[in-house]
């Protein structure tokens, strides 16, 4: 966890597995920690606004060239429609995401999901996605007693 440090416990931040984070967890971890304090809590908009000084210790987190920031937004958005889009399969009850992410040759690619389940190597991958989700989903909520049975299902697969 963490250690004291003159009677204040200090934290060993990490970046979570898959993040593609370019910047030194700790370093970011404890300067996010300093404007939470400072502020009474964080948004996005607090730390955007500490960041932008080029003095910041998180000024390296954002594109400050407003031109590339555009094009990084969008394709942001467009991975939101992407996530967001539903589809009714006859076999399902309810529905089902539309494109499910598929790494191609070293590349995420979105693909249909009822594609992606009829081919192996595809279907492992979206089998596997949902584990990680799912073991993501434990880890963030470990705490909660009240989701115990639905740990022990996770953990049985």
């Amino acid at each position: 966890m963490g250690h004291v440090r003159g009677g204040v416990v200090s934290a060993q931040y990490r970046w979570r597995d898959g993040a593609r984070i370019q910047a030194d967890a700790q370093a970011t971890g404890e300067w996010l920690e300093k404007l939470r304090v400072t502020h009474g809590g964080l948004t996005a908009a607090i730390v955007v606004e500490a960041a932008h000084k080029a003095s910041s210790p998180g000024h390296a987190l954002f594109k400050w060239d407003d031109k590339a920031a555009a094009v990084e937004y969008r394709l942001e958005q467009a991975r939101r429609v992407l996530r967001a889009l539903e589809v009714t399969v006859e076999q399902c009850d309810g529905h089902v995401r539309k494109f499910v992410v598929i790494n191609e040759s070293g590349a995420d690619t979105y693909q249909d999901l009822v594609m992606a389940l009829s081919h192996a190597d595809s279907r492992a991958q979206v089998l596997a996605r949902a584990l990680s989700e799912l073991r993501a989903f434990r880890a963030k909520y470990a705490g909660l007693k009240e989701l115990a049975d639905v740990f022990e299902l996770i953990d049985k697969k």
